[in-house]
């Protein structure tokens, strides 16, 4: 048996159609990815600014530690700018409270063995303040550019 022209063309046309469809679906998928890979990149672009805005927001600022002890503040005096971040820890056995000398600025309440205090100064100022249960320990905080907000730890 024999095969005739036109049988032979369409085998022939055969392998050519699929090679078609093959290379369609690739294209389709290849845009589809496109848009997807261009869709996850914004998002990791929009994240990304988002937490550096965050890292810079915080690089503003200043931490500054003052340790409590039976004996005193270290260190006893301390000058930050606006802005800046102090935080009172108590490494003694017993309770201390820090309060300001002047007006109602801050009060620590009570801090035990190991609890922190913690205060953004805002304004410019010079804060005296003393432990309310020792009041012979006294220290200073000098603020250039004082409103105070403080953090509840």
């Amino acid at each position: 048996m024999e095969i005739s022209e036109g049988e032979k063309k369409a085998e022939e046309e055969k392998p050519r159609k699929w090679i078609i469809f093959i290379v369609l679906f690739l294209i389709i998928i290849a845009v589809i990815a496109f848009f997807v890979i261009i869709k996850v990149y914004n998002q990791l672009v929009l994240t990304n600014k988002s937490i550096k805005s965050n890292i810079s927001a915080l690089d503003l600022y200043n931490i500054y530690n003052i340790d409590i002890t039976r004996t005193g503040f270290f260190p006893p005096t301390l000058e930050i700018k606006k802005g800046d971040m102090v935080v009172w820890k108590n490494q003694d056995t017993i309770p201390h409270r820090v309060v300001s000398k002047t007006g109602d600025k801050f009060d620590s309440k009570n801090l035990i063995e190991g609890q922190n205090f913690t205060i953004i100064f805002t304004n410019d100022s010079e804060i005296d303040y003393y432990d309310i249960y020792y009041p012979y320990l006294i220290g200073k905080v000098s603020i250039e550019n004082c409103s105070v907000f403080e953090i509840p730890f």
